[in-house]
């Protein structure tokens, strides 16, 4: 099992250790509750999102950052936290995602991001 620094918010690594299986015992699999039913993935990164995909559909715009494995995938979600683009030594840019400046109607300077369709799926 994990230690704290590496804990993983809802994911559970399940080994079998009397399993003749060797993958079985020492690397095992990950479980994750959602929706009361336990789901099995074989891969950890699939357990981290799938976890933080159930709390974004259940807290939406409410979701905090602590109840995430990888916050990082949700930039709308935390735009204060976002990476802003900056320019490298060979002068290219990030791709970071960062707000767009657009004018409104009466002139006035408004703030707005494009909507991703993984940020769609998380709005209600």
């Amino acid at each position: 099992h994990c230690t704290d620094e590496w804990a993983w918010i809802g994911v559970e690594n399940v080994l079998d250790k009397h399993c003749t299986d060797e993958w079985a015992k020492m690397v095992g699999w990950y479980a994750v509750i959602m929706n009361g039913q336990e789901q099995l993935f074989s891969r950890l990164s699939d357990a981290m999102k799938a976890h933080d995909d159930c709390v974004l559909r259940k807290n939406g715009p409410n979701t905090k950052r602590s109840y995430l494995n990888i916050a990082e995938n949700y930039p709308w979600l935390f735009p204060d936290a976002a990476p802003q683009a900056t320019n490298d030594n060979e002068g290219g840019t990030n791709n970071a995602v960062t707000p767009m400046s657009a004018k409104s109607t009466s002139g006035i300077d408004v703030k707005q991001h494009e909507t991703s369709s993984e940020e769609s799926k998380y709005k209600s």
